[in-house]
């Protein structure tokens, strides 16, 4: 039978392509079946003309692809070709039809079969029996309506052995080069208990994961097929990658010499200093981490139980390794009060001062179905206020066409806030946009204006948020960081002029050294053609982004004694420091007579000028040479 499956992007747009859905069409392929992948932007929709694009595929079958986030987009798409193609059976799969499925099927008739949970082999017989026109009753892992009857088969058992599966046939996919990242699966399933995730719901707590060797060979086949339209950068998907040590030691030695560059998840309980030294030669160049709550009381609420005390120290391991982090943050849990909050927000501070590669997102906790939480409070008043517009560029519900959002709460629990009596809604949106600009951009600044204003996280976040409203600020999402540093810095210079008063010369260079380190990773100029070489009659100058600036007091310095939670009295030192663009290493600090040099180096003063104004005729060549090391640091 010939099927299109349907992916509709996230907030992420191309960066990653369906993985899931190349996987199940690969199987399928492999047994004869005719799959085609059809990915969409995300709303709004053209339901017109998406709907004419899978029609014009000639499918014999339609199948949806279905996140939080993309249920209603598909559920609109779904409608439209059934009123054209009343004939063609529709399938809803993945996390949000999986679970809720039998109140899916009752509310959408447009909707005719889900398959729950893992894909591949289920999708395979629904597939074969309706090209033999068999009844479903035995499918095992569907729920499907037979006429008005909505019947729940059981479920099926978990592919005990991920290696068994085909290698994915990538050229299912269609616009390859618009990706910007391979994804490769490690596995499925995690041993923890979150209360607020689906994963382990999904996956039954499952733990399984692909063997080191086809991990490997299933990243240089995609690594080799996406090289030639110019992707390299691979992401091993599996929420808990390094949960088995022995499994994570072999994995990793088989990997050096490999030439892979690739990121993974990981859970924090499985990190330690041993593994992650053995990152950087496996060829990691990036950890996702999902620390959620820095309140300990929460951690046991949601049953994630991270022992967070040795978090500088593994945050410090990557920082010493060159290893980027990506951490998770979460606010607006269920009965999560200041304290609570103060605890995560000051944590997610301190985690860019011990990782300055990391990049920190401070999310809204998502109401998710199937989770212990969903559970916990479905049909209760806690989730019945919808979520405000910054959080979905054009929100379903406030679109006629999303009616079905309002009308069916229960299957869309992701549009609507948990409400949370200690820290109201809407402004715990503000506090998670505002602190992920904080903490990526300038987390030794805010440090110190907490110590000049004498307030909490949550008092800072609330004096910020009062005075952005009366600027009458557009708050929003800001998925790219150099759109959200542009966005929202005018506004927070603002803020901190008015707050002059109060701030020290310190903190007010700060500011300065921490805007200049964040222009200089988000700098765009190409630096990859050599510079002229330096002549007696050249005329030297900092190459296009570079800059210099010299302080009262020494920033690096300061961020030092923040790390390691030292006294924050700072005495006068005055300090030079460089910072060049799109240097992932802390900015570089000179000493007062390299300062000097780079200062006359305007493009105005030639060589010779310069070796008049800085050395004797006898010790020329010394300050040639000197010129000549900083032209190969990219200096000038």
């Amino acid at each position: 039978m010939r099927i299109t499956l349907v992916h509709f992007s996230s907030g992420y747009e191309n960066t990653f392509f369906p993985l899931g859905l190349l996987c199940i069409s690969t199987y399928v392929k492999k047994h004869g079946h005719d799959p085609i992948i059809q990915k969409h932007p995300r709303p709004p929709l053209d339901l017109k003309n998406i709907c004419q694009e899978i029609l014009n595929s000639q499918p014999e079958a339609i199948g949806f692809s279905t996140l939080y986030n993309s249920l209603p987009a598909a559920l609109l798409v779904a409608k439209q070709c059934k009123k054209q193609a009343r004939h063609i059976p529709i399938i809803f799969g993945g996390p949000d039809a999986s679970f809720e499925d039998v109140e899916l099927l009752k509310a959408f008739d447009q909707v005719d079969i889900v398959v729950r949970g893992e894909g591949e082999i289920t999708l395979l017989e629904v597939l074969n029996t309706l090209e033999k026109k068999r009844p479903l009753q035995n499918t095992l892992g569907i729920s499907f309506r037979n006429k008005r009857l909505v019947i729940k088969n059981p479920a099926r058992p978990l592919i005990k052995n991920l290696d068994d599966l085909p290698f994915p046939d990538y050229s299912l996919l269609s616009q390859h080069q618009a990706y910007e990242v391979v994804s490769v699966e490690g596995g499925r399933g995690c041993p923890n208990r979150c209360t607020f995730c689906s994963t382990c719901k999904m996956w039954g707590r499952k733990f399984r994961i692909k063997s080191p060797e086809r991990l490997i060979e299933e990243s240089i086949r995609a690594v080799s097929f996406f090289k030639k339209h110019g992707i390299s950068q691979l992401q091993i998907i599996h929420d808990n990658l390094f949960v088995n040590p022995k499994w994570s030691e072999k994995f990793l030695s088989l990997l050096e010499g490999k030439g892979l560059s690739w990121a993974c998840d990981s859970s924090y309980n499985s990190l330690n200093i041993n593994l992650i030294n053995k990152l950087k030669p496996a060829g990691c160049r990036g950890v996702f981490i999902g620390v959620e709550t820095a309140s300990s009381k929460l951690q046991k609420q949601i049953k994630k139980n991270l022992k967070l005390k040795t978090l500088p120290q593994v945050l410090a391991a990557f920082y010493k390794n060159k290893i980027p982090n990506s951490l998770s943050f979460m606010i607006g849990f269920p009965n999560e009060g200041p304290p609570e909050l103060n605890q995560t927000l000051k944590m997610a501070l301190v985690s860019k001062i011990y990782n300055p590669f990391a990049s920190i997102q401070i999310n809204l906790l998502s109401f998710l179905k199937g989770t212990d939480l969903y559970n916990k409070l479905k049909g209760t008043p806690l989730y019945k206020k919808n979520r405000a517009s910054v959080f979905l560029p054009k929100p379903y519900s406030l679109h006629p066409k999303y009616s079905s959002v309002e009308k069916y709460p229960q299957l869309f629990p992701s549009f609507f806030f948990i409400k949370c009596s200690k820290i109201p809604s809407k402004f715990a949106q503000k506090i998670a946009i505002l602190f992920s600009f904080l903490c990526n951009f300038f987390p030794a600044t805010s440090f110190l204006i907490l110590k000049s204003l004498s307030c909490s996280p949550y008092q800072l976040g609330k004096k910020i948020a009062i005075f952005f409203d009366k600027k009458d600020i557009k708050w929003r999402v800001v998925w790219n960081d150099k759109d959200s540093l542009e966005f929202y810095l005018p506004y927070f210079k603002n803020f901190l002029n008015e707050s002059s008063h109060k701030l020290s010369l310190q903190n007010k260079e700060m500011v300065i050294h921490e805007e200049l380190f964040a222009q200089a990773l988000f700098s765009t100029k190409d630096f990859s053609s050599p510079s002229a070489k330096i002549r007696i009659d050249s005329t030297p100058q900092l190459k296009s982004g570079v800059k210099i600036k010299s302080f009262s007091y020494d920033p690096m310095s300061i961020i030092e004694k923040i790390r390691s939670n030292q006294s924050p009295l700072i005495t006068k030192k005055q300090s030079f420091l460089v910072y060049v663009p799109k240097n992932m290493a802390q900015p570089i600090t000179l000493s007062r007579s390299l300062f000097e040099l780079l200062s006359h180096c305007n493009g105005e003063n030639s060589t010779k000028e310069i070796i008049c104004h800085f050395s004797s005729e006898n010790d020329s060549g010394r300050t040639i040479n000197t010129l000549k090391s900083l032209q190969k640091t990219g200096i000038i």
